[in-house]
């Protein structure tokens, strides 16, 4: 997904390209740096800069009590504030 975003939760796979390429998409479970904290529900987003940097930040953002339209809006946010 080059310098995209993507994110991964508890029975969800969510994804995000980069500022040139936004879309939904899936990416490897081997290739994500993620730690799921306790037992309650998580997503957890790995957002990436452009690809130049490589640099990968770890977003964890509780989903437990909040819509899906919330989420997926602050998966742009996040994305075009680090484009």
């Amino acid at each position: 997904m080059g310098g995209g975003g993507f994110g991964i939760g508890f029975g969800r796979v969510l994804g995000i390209g980069d500022g040139a390429n936004l879309g939904v998409g899936v990416v490897p479970v081997e290739s994500l740096l993620a730690v799921l904290i306790g037992t309650g529900e998580f997503l957890l987003t790995l957002v990436a800069v452009p690809a130049a940097l490589r640099e990968l930040q770890l977003v964890a953002v509780p989903i437990a009590n909040m819509p899906m339209s919330i989420y997926v809006i602050g998966f742009f946010i996040v994305n075009l504030i680090l484009i």
